[in-house]
């Protein structure tokens, strides 16, 4: 219930204060309204999937298009960071809300900046059995590219690096690698 609370406030502050204009560029950006995107990360502490989805309401600032974003995690801990904690079980789900920025490197090579609040919940059992619930909250970075190109399929692929600072009891810094593949419409 915390978190909710915590993204409808982000989101409504988010309202308030983003700077938008209207796209003015001429690429294959502006034929998408949605994309849906599920890739593979690989960090140093961290293997999982992330599902994301962006709506494209042909926003600028400058010449970076700027749609919503929102994004679910599902990770796992690696055996090595995992021995590291006090913990016998751990169950963590995450969700990001941000901003994605692309700025057009080329008709259908986008440089891909993004950033995002994390909110996330984790069941945590230690050694003596104790049972513990927390929300954490964090921060995180991708920057990488993204590429759309032009065939009859809505392909799109994404690959780069992320990054992640949150205050969890299980870890609180992770780096790695994004590969993902998904649909535009």
């Amino acid at each position: 219930m915390m978190a909710l609370r915590l993204l409808s406030i982000f989101c409504f502050l988010f309202i308030l204060t983003g700077y938008h204009s209207q796209a003015q560029t001429s690429n294959s950006f502006e034929d998408w309204r949605n994309i849906v995107l599920v890739s593979k990360v690989e960090g140093i502490n961290t293997s999982g999937f992330h599902f994301e989805y962006l709506q494209n309401r042909n926003t600028t600032w400058g010449d970076w298009l700027l749609p919503w974003v929102v994004s679910f995690q599902s990770t796992e801990l690696r055996d090595k960071a995992f021995n590291k904690t006090d913990y016998i079980t751990a169950s963590v789900a995450q969700l990001t809300v941000g901003v994605n920025g692309y700025k057009p490197l080329t008709n259908n090579l986008f440089l891909n900046l993004d950033g995002g609040i994390i909110i996330g919940n984790e069941k945590l059992t230690d050694f003596s059995g104790a049972y513990n619930e927390r929300v954490f909250v964090g921060l995180s970075l991708f920057q990488g590219i993204l590429f759309v190109p032009d065939i009859a399929i809505p392909l799109v692929l994404k690959a780069g690096i992320y990054e992640e600072v949150l205050n969890s009891k299980l870890y609180n810094f992770d780096i790695g690698v994004k590969v993902g593949v998904g649909l535009k419409f």
